[in-house]
């Protein structure tokens, strides 16, 4: 399977958001960090020729990041070491990419 990666772009808040750091709390600096990488697939639906657009999802993308403004942070630490959220509206990832595969290319996959 070949992927082509149409763009990469960093997706930033709508409007401003508040400037500040957030402390984890107590039970997530027990937890290990760890990082799940994902990947989800849908099926397109016969009425929907524009079902993946991806404007559309960039603008969506960019106005949720302004209430949920934290996901637009970077992790760091505060001057005694604590992990924190540095929130100051830096974005986040956004990924375009095709193939020439179909869903049922890559095996009997069970919607959850």
């Amino acid at each position: 399977m070949e992927i082509h990666v149409k763009e990469s772009t960093i997706i930033r808040p709508a409007q401003e958001t508040p400037k500040h750091c957030l402390q984890n709390s107590d039970l997530d600096l027990l937890v290990p960090s760890i990082h799940y990488p994902g990947v989800y697939f849908y099926r397109r639906p016969n009425d929907s020729p524009n079902f993946f657009e991806a404007g559309l999802l960039k603008e969506a993308l960019s106005n949720v990041l302004v209430p949920y403004y934290p996901m637009a942070g970077r992790f760091g630490r505060d001057e005694n070491g604590r992990i924190v959220i540095n929130c100051h509206g830096e974005g986040v990832l956004f990924l375009e990419a095709e193939t020439s595969c179909v869903i049922d290319d890559l095996g009997d996959f069970e919607p959850t």
